[in-house]
């Protein structure tokens, strides 16, 4: 299994998640989506954590790098890379825009 963590602002990283990650032997990625990279392919990951940022939600259309991550979710659930619990809880979040 390899996880895709996508960390929205320097300051808040994923914390203890990261340690468990390293304890259990999980490989993982960090992508920094606020240095306004460009994405990885979705085929390389069975798995994607999103981290929190303190930018609101609202504020999507002053962040590029928002609107390459909103892109980036949805494409995420249009190739069904989610449960389907989880994939509904995604579709709430993201049905504001």
């Amino acid at each position: 299994m390899k996880i895709l963590v996508i960390q929205n602002c320097e300051t808040e990283t994923i914390g203890l998640y990261e340690r468990y990650l390293i304890e259990h032997n999980i490989d993982f990625d960090i992508f920094h989506a606020y240095e306004n990279q460009k994405f990885p392919p979705l085929n390389r990951y069975d798995c994607f954590i999103l981290g929190g940022t303190p930018i609101s939600a609202y504020e999507i259309e002053k962040h590029e790098f928002l609107r390459k991550e909103y892109s980036f979710v949805k494409e995420i659930l249009d190739n069904n890379c989610l449960p389907v619990s989880q994939a509904q809880k995604f579709v709430k979040i993201l049905s504001w825009k």
